[in-house]
């Protein structure tokens, strides 16, 4: 099959943390880890879940920014890239999912019911306290800090092909 590529990924899971998002002059870019159970058990029949990298641009970006949090079911579609760069520990390289398209796993009362719960269990993140539902109107983006270098520098996707989730 000489001269034949494809690179499509559908995927179907929960956002597993907070995703992060940046305003640049370009885009709004949204970086998510994306849990997803495998289908088979392992041999202590445990499922295992896979922790898939995540990247969106422009409006998936706000799609994520404005209306997901952790924990939200989504399917999405998109393509595999592995970027590389150069860090103090040497060279760096993450494979990660670029997203062309968000659907929604979850209706906004299911969303809401289990933001609700979240809260009571007193569920946190880093020490922060629980994220708010977010708006149903888009709230104004506050500017990145310049010195703020969980994104690297710039590149064609203007976040640096720095690991966006500050593993390196």
């Amino acid at each position: 099959m000489a001269g034949m590529n494809i690179n499509e990924v559908v995927l179907a899971g929960r956002i597993a943390s907070e995703p992060t998002t940046k305003d640049t002059a370009k885009s709004v870019i949204a970086n998510f880890r994306l849990a997803v159970d495998r289908s088979m058990k392992n041999a202590d029949g445990e499922t295992e879940t896979d922790f898939i990298n995540c990247v969106a641009f422009g409006k998936q970006a706000e799609v994520v920014r404005d209306n997901l949090d952790k924990g939200a079911a989504i399917g999405l579609h998109g393509r595999i890239q592995t970027r590389t760069w150069d860090s103090e520990k040497g060279k760096q390289w993450m494979t990660e999912i670029v997203v062309d398209r968000i659907q929604f796993g979850e209706t906004k009362a299911e969303a809401d019911a289990r933001r609700k719960r979240s809260a009571e269990r007193g569920d946190q993140q880093d020490g922060q306290e629980p994220r708010k539902p977010p708006q149903s109107a888009p709230a104004a983006a506050t500017p990145p800090d310049p010195g703020d270098d969980q994104f690297g520098g710039d590149d064609q996707f203007g976040d640096g092909g720095g690991d966006p989730f500050g593993d390196d």
